[in-house]
């Protein structure tokens, strides 16, 4: 969906003037009007998307592909140091629209990265911190799995098994599909 009042809309659907260098189905790669390099590009999905986290699969997959596609472009014609992608969120996304900075870098160009002071500690709570994100990630695998087509398949398929109208064969589907044991057991 595209919102009428949303600029970032606009550039990557040719409702707004830019300098296009790459357009698909999905995003398209406009030049930055304020470049940090020659070539600084901005990746736009053509559909409105607020925040990374409200992407589609297609749409992400599509923005990585365009990211690689203008790095190596920018890397052929411009021999830089380095190239930068960066994707501001949340209060830090300037257009209100998702969008992924790609631009070449060179050493002394002025841009760079400023560590802040550690002053929660972070740097010795690593192991917590993974531990944290790993849960978090295991129970939206799980929560994903459960969803998909399959583990609702397999879900169906152990119903139908714990009532006693499919025997062996929905065991071997189950296994079939490769369903982790844990995975197996949160579907019955």
């Amino acid at each position: 969906m595209i919102e009428p009042t949303c600029l970032g809309c606009q550039l990557a659907n040719g409702q707004a003037q830019a300098h296009i260098v790459y357009e698909n189905e999905w995003v398209t790669c406009i030049l930055d009007i304020a470049p940090l390099n020659e070539g600084h590009v901005l990746i736009l999905p053509k559909k409105h998307y607020a925040e990374v986290t409200d992407i589609d699969e297609i749409t992400s997959l599509a923005l990585m592909k365009a990211s690689l596609l203008i790095s190596r472009v920018l890397t052929a014609l411009f021999q830089p140091d380095g190239v930068t992608l960066l994707q501001n969120g949340g209060s830090f996304n300037d257009l209100d629209h998702v969008h992924i900075h790609v631009f070449p870098r060179y050493k002394g160009d002025g841009f760079g990265w400023i560590e802040p002071v550690d002053r929660k500690n972070n740097r010795n709570r690593l192991k917590e911190t993974a531990a944290h994100l790993i849960n978090y990630i295991n129970d939206l695998s799980i929560i994903n799995y459960i969803q998909s087509p399959i583990g609702q398949a397999i879900r169906a398929l152990s119903l139908l098994r714990s009532q006693q109208k499919v025997g062996i064969l929905s065991t071997k589907m189950i296994n079939c599909y490769g369903a982790s044991p844990q995975q197996r057991r949160l579907t019955e």
